[in-house]
């Protein structure tokens, strides 16, 4: 498969002779940083150079796994991408595991083929003409490595098939040609076909086609464009960029609407961030339950826009039976909040004497018994039974529910006759937490 010499002659090493060049050539250009770099390092600055000796299978794995973690350390991209054409089932390492038996340890010392040695440094080769293709080329000239046949070849070996050595052994100063790579001075170039400005492989990576988003775009709604996104690091699909908001209750929560009519307030949330500042423009998702299409618009789900005191609000509708629905207010977080809204018939709330409509709840007393619990009692013209909440106020305002029954529940059933309701509880048994 891989045809062709290998170039080395910076390295004393060309296809036949194998003698040195001069030492004035051999500093013109500084070994790759990585190889001395590491604990221990990958060639030893202080060694003597054997050149002339035979590498052999494990020094070449592990030179092609230092030279990948140089890489990474630049273009992690590249470096998985070079990753994935090099290991694996068929490829030119089956892994980077260290040998456990003798048959594999004995395999880490046989010789490099120059076949093998192309094979391994292929992957490298190719992605890095595809990302860095001015950056490479200077490599392969500072190294003496270029095809001077061949202009358009970016491997460290001839183009030419007629000149193949590919079952002969490759030498360590072969190996050490092939990974001189300064990475150091490594700069991926950027492709950008569709010319927006960012980056294909960001846009890929984010919107799956760099073709479907431009550098105005602004996918998430948070005020912040595709460009600002990249340029800042961010995420372009994520409005709040990894934090975690903070969704509250703040008004509608427990209303009280008559049957097939509108709420007296619009139900209410707010989101903002730990530090107490509001979010503008944070999706908010208003979903009725089972359906009920109760929602503004007479739909049974609704996104609102965050305003600038960070508050979403939706004006709801009863339904036209009594009853309890329930709204949850979700974000694209998954963090969501549940309203409730009770639905009276107020047949029986009509004074009739003055014709306007009684208060559902009046006459409300709270007595404290001996023994500890605490009797509410209270009136109200519900005709098929009543509901109870007591709540308590938090130190921003909104309420937290202590103890709730259901409208129309067994705990306070409707007496025919009877307009007066009471309810003996244990706060320390009975309250919610």
């Amino acid at each position: 498969m891989y045809g062709s010499r290998l170039l080395s002659r910076r390295w004393g090493l060309g296809p036949l002779a194998l003698s040195l060049v001069s030492g004035s050539i051999l500093l013109q250009a500084a070994p790759p940083a990585w190889w001395s770099d590491g604990d221990p390092p990958v060639i030893d600055p202080q060694a003597s150079p054997n050149n002339h000796g035979v590498a052999n299978i494990g020094q070449a794995k592990h030179m092609a796994k230092q030279a990948l973690e140089a890489l990474r350390a630049v273009d992690a991209a590249a470096a998985d991408e070079v990753e994935s054409g090099l290991i694996g089932g068929g490829k030119p390492l089956a892994s980077w595991h260290a040998p456990v038996s003798q048959a594999e340890k004995e395999a880490q010392h046989a010789p490099l083929l120059i076949g093998q040695l192309k094979a391994i440094a292929a992957p490298f080769y190719t992605v890095l003409h595809q990302r860095s293709p001015v950056w490479l080329e200077g490599e392969l000239t500072a190294n003496q490595t270029k095809d001077a046949q061949d202009a358009q070849n970016h491997f460290p070996w001839t183009s030419a098939t007629t000149d193949d050595q590919n079952q002969s052994p490759a030498t360590i100063g072969q190996l050490k040609a092939v990974f001189s790579l300064r990475f150091e001075a490594y700069s991926p170039q950027t492709v950008d076909d569709d010319g927006d400005g960012l980056p294909d492989d960001w846009e890929t990576a984010h919107f799956d086609d760099p073709s479907i988003q431009t550098d105005i775009g602004d996918p998430d709604d948070d005020g912040m464009d595709n460009a600002y996104e990249f340029a800042h690091g961010t995420d372009p699909n994520d409005f709040f960029n990894g934090e975690t908001p903070v969704l509250r209750v703040t008004g509608g929560d427990g209303e009280i609407a008559a049957l097939d009519t509108l709420l007296s307030k619009p139900l209410r949330v707010t989101v903002k961030r730990p530090n107490g500042e509001p979010y503008l423009n944070a999706a908010v998702t208003f979903q009725t339950a089972n359906g009920y299409a109760g929602l503004a618009g007479g739909v049974a789900s609704s996104l609102v826009r965050t305003t600038a005191d960070g508050s979403a609000s939706i004006a709801y509708r009863a339904p036209a039976t009594a009853g309890t629905t329930l709204v949850t207010a979700t974000l694209t977080t998954g963090q969501s909040v549940t309203l409730r809204v009770y639905a009276v018939n107020p047949a029986s709330q009509v004074d009739a004497t003055t014709g306007q409509r009684k208060p559902p709840i009046r006459n409300f007393v709270k007595t404290a018994n001996a023994d500890g619990t605490v009797t509410f009692t209270w009136i109200s013209d519900a005709d098929n039974g009543d509901w109870f909440e007591i709540g308590g106020e938090r130190e921003d305002g909104t309420w937290k529910p202590v103890y709730k029954t259901t409208y129309g529940s067994a705990v306070l059933p409707y007496v025919p006759g009877t307009t007066t309701y009471s309810l003996t509880l244990n706060p320390a048994a009975d309250y919610l937490p």
